[in-house]
């Protein structure tokens, strides 16, 4: 999902003042973040913009699309390595195994977790979800998001979330998004966009406490939802890959027609006419 190019400050129709003034904070850390976690996501994918120099590059060649994987390499060699089989318990009770089993299968856990394990290394983290399914759903619905689509507050005292944001849906001409799931202990706000920057607010209490975990990778004291493995370094090493790549085109260019780019001659004289 892109940007959102026009920010709109949103109107919560039947939200409490104290959660407006939270999920207004979490908005603002979720765009704040977004064109971070979208940049090391094109660095993943290998769609990133080559940073050229403006020296040793002909204009014509500049539109040559080259790529280098390393960021991808650094993020699969460790997610192959992250692998959740399944749960066990101390107890080893068939009726809570019995249990657990149904949760996996019934939430497809098999797929969803590498998913998270891979977006948590691309982006420093991903959080888990527990509602109530409904519709058809399985009774106990265990989604997962990746930072480009949740955030969160952390609170120190707890080592936990104290409220966490979930973008369900988007608007795919604007990038507004259409749902939001607003998550704090023992209440799931749900809020619908009814107008463009308008959002009716739906209370869901239960008694889950926090149903929303942070997974991260490498988390400090002083940085709770981890890094990511795309750093500075792998971005820079990176581009100065992708421009010796096309240093390298480009020295093949000149060394098999030297004459034409040396006496200016144009591209027909070396055609034939017939």
């Amino acid at each position: 999902m892109s940007s959102i190019a026009t920010v709109i400050i949103p109107r919560f129709e039947g939200l409490e003042d104290d959660d407006r003034t939270i999920v207004s904070r979490l908005l603002a850390r979720w765009r704040s973040t977004r064109a971070k976690n979208e940049l090391r996501r094109s660095y993943y994918d290998g769609h990133q913009a080559l940073k050229d120099l403006g020296i040793a590059v002909p204009p014509q060649l500049k539109s040559l699309d080259v790529v280098v994987g390393w960021p991808a390499k650094a993020v699969d060699s460790l997610s192959r390595r992250t692998i959740l089989n399944g749960f066990v318990t101390a107890g080893g009770g068939s009726e809570i195994q019995s249990v657990l089993g149904d949760l996996w299968d019934s939430n497809r856990l098999a797929s969803e977790a590498p998913s998270s394990h891979t977006s948590a290394l691309i982006h420093s983290c991903s959080f888990v979800f527990v509602t109530r399914g409904v519709d058809g759903e399985p009774d106990v619905l265990i989604t997962t998001r990746s930072a480009e689509d949740a955030t969160g507050e952390w609170d120190g005292v707890r080592r936990g979330l104290s409220s966490a944001l979930s973008i369900v849906d988007y608007d795919r001409a604007t990038g507004e998004p259409l749902q939001m799931n607003f998550y704090r202990p023992f209440m799931v706000v749900v809020l619908r966009r009814t107008t463009p920057g308008v959002y009716a607010a739906e209370y869901r209490p239960h008694n889950m406490g926090m149903p929303v975990e942070v997974l991260p990778y490498r988390a400090m004291n002083d940085r709770p939802f981890g890094r990511s493995r795309i750093t500075r370094g792998v971005r820079y090493l990176t581009d100065a890959a992708a421009r010796t790549l096309l240093r390298t085109e480009v020295g093949a260019e000149f060394y098999n027609a030297p004459q034409r780019y040396v006496l200016g001659a144009d591209e027909s004289a070396f055609t034939d006419s017939s």
